[in-house]
């Protein structure tokens, strides 16, 4: 995981972008919704995300 142009910025699942979609200023019209930027889908407190091997798991 050295490329240096890659920058996480936050982690984004299906139900981040259902719900965007849902919210009442984008629910009239999802095809100008898809248009927004990423960040718009992030939330606002997100911390940042790094990459991690994939054989990494969660420790109690």
């Amino acid at each position: 995981f050295k490329n240096v142009d890659c920058i996480c910025v936050g982690k984004i699942c299906m139900v981040d972008i259902i719900c965007f979609l849902c919210k009442k200023e984008n629910v009239n019209s999802p095809s100008l919704a898809l248009k927004s930027p990423v960040t718009a889908l992030l939330p606002q407190d997100s911390v940042l995300v790094r990459h991690v091997q994939p054989s990494t798991r969660y420790k109690d």
